[in-house]
């Protein structure tokens, strides 16, 4: 059966997904939102119900919704080489990392992507539809309320900090000398936290540079070297291939240190 995945090549919950894909060797069609011509399926009749997002995985009859959802489906239905720990309370651990990731982690780093997003001059022609909410039913709503507030440099302080708190408590779990966030073998932990890691390097936030952080950028070192993330970081994977990043909205004299989502 064919393995479709609708998704967008900036987004952080695709890249997961096809970081997983890559790993296990998997092919896939890669059909992209931010076409004009291609919409998300409806969701198939679920309880409960759930949205329309991104990423969407068909597999023949099967749709999956949602990346962590895909990821553990993937790792199920083709279980070599193995992402999830075979130990029940290592299962339940790895677990929560992903779930650090969706509660605190990708949530902070919202705040300087949906800036980026809405003030930086586009670099390529079809960045403003792709990337401003049209075209991400998920995230469409958050960029409505968003678009042109300024953030407050406490919500702006408080979010860096979870970041940073993040790359700590990765560091943590690494400094004992493994490979990997649980242990000697790579995991959906891993391929999680790392897109997270490469949307702040893009934007200018290097979380790991923060003496003490050696653990951290070994680790980071190590999953850039893999095949499965040049796979997935594909052209087109980054914000700053889209937009003029260094460069502030034109014609608002802000620079770069004032933050507008």
């Amino acid at each position: 059966m064919e393995l479709v995945l609708y998704n967008s090549a900036h987004s952080t919950c695709s890249q997961k997904v096809r970081l997983v894909l890559a790993e296990k060797g998997l092919d896939f069609r890669d059909v992209q939102i931010g076409n004009d011509r291609v919409t998300l399926p409806q969701p198939r009749h679920t309880t409960p119900p759930v949205p329309r997002m991104v990423p969407t995985l068909l597999h023949g009859s099967n749709q999956i919704i949602g990346s962590s959802s895909i990821a553990e489906y993937l790792d199920e239905v083709f279980p070599e080489p193995p992402l999830v720990p075979w130990r029940p309370d290592a299962r339940a651990e790895m677990r929560s990392w992903l779930r650090f990731v969706e509660n605190m982690v990708m949530p902070a780093v919202q705040y300087p992507s949906a800036q980026r997003v809405f003030n930086a001059p586009a670099a390529a022609p079809d960045a403003s539809a792709t990337l401003r909410g049209r075209l991400q039913p998920t995230r469409a709503t958050y960029m409505a309320r968003m678009r042109g507030r300024h953030v407050r440099e406490e919500e702006l302080n408080v979010a860096i900090a979870e970041l940073r708190e993040a790359a700590a408590q990765l560091n943590l779990a690494l400094e004992d000398g493994r490979d990997w966030i649980m242990g000697g073998q790579i995991t959906l932990a891993d391929l999680f936290v790392a897109p997270v890691l490469d949307r702040a390097e893009d934007l200018g936030l290097d979380l790991l540079d923060d003496t003490g952080l050696e653990a951290a950028r070994d680790w980071f070192r190590r999953v850039r070297r893999r095949a499965s993330y040049h796979a997935a970081f594909y052209p087109g994977s980054r914000l700053s291939e889209l937009f003029d990043l260094a460069s502030p909205p034109p014609g608002t004299g802000v620079g770069m240190g004032t933050m507008f989502i």
